[in-house]
């Protein structure tokens, strides 16, 4: 029985992820067509990395996290004509800023959210409260991905109408942007 499972295993795979539906109150299993989407947008996200990694779950997550919010206010920002770029104290437990960095572009106030990772998941708390700072405030919302190695970002207008789950594609990774040296 092993054997036979073995040779027909995306098959049997297939036919229950078809067959099972989700019962009341239980999340839907990911198929595997989109399991193996999102590893492959994983792949292609730290695929080749040449060290320098920004490891959030280390003891110095606050010191990586300052090498990142200062490369994307020192380097990227700049390169994408923000100024008068301020960086918020993010060691505030209170969080009464859901941003990280503060600039101007273009004459209009806008807020930039900061990420090593190719996915933003905003709470449902969090993402009613960005809206209606957005909106209360007239500030444009930048979620900038960078990659872990510090090598790469993407710089994404978020306008709130958009999902709470914010993730780079496959057709954004590609499109990403050497960090500029200064």
């Amino acid at each position: 029985m092993r054997d036979y499972y073995s040779r027909n295993k995306e098959y049997w795979q297939n036919y229950y992820a078809k067959k099972k539906k989700p019962g009341k109150g239980r999340r839907k299993k990911a198929s595997i067509a989109s399991q193996k989407h999102f590893t492959k947008i994983r792949d292609a996200w730290f695929g080749s990395q040449d060290g320098g990694l920004v490891d959030t779950k280390s003891k110095d997550r606050s010191q990586n996290w300052m090498k990142l919010i200062k490369l994307v206010s020192k380097k990227i920002l700049p390169a994408e004509g923000f100024t008068d770029i301020e960086i918020f104290d993010f060691s505030n437990q209170d969080r009464l800023f859901l941003f990280d960095i503060l600039a101007t572009n273009k004459e209009e106030k806008c807020g930039i959210i900061c990420t090593a990772s190719y996915v933003k998941i905003f709470g449902k708390n969090i993402f009613e409260k960005l809206k209606l700072f957005m909106g209360f405030f007239n500030i444009k919302m930048y979620i900038c991905f960078v990659k872990p190695n510090l090598s790469k970002y993407y710089l994404m207008r978020f306008d709130g109408n958009e999902s709470r789950v914010i993730m780079m594609g496959l057709k954004r990774i590609p499109k990403m942007k050497a960090v500029p040296e200064i």
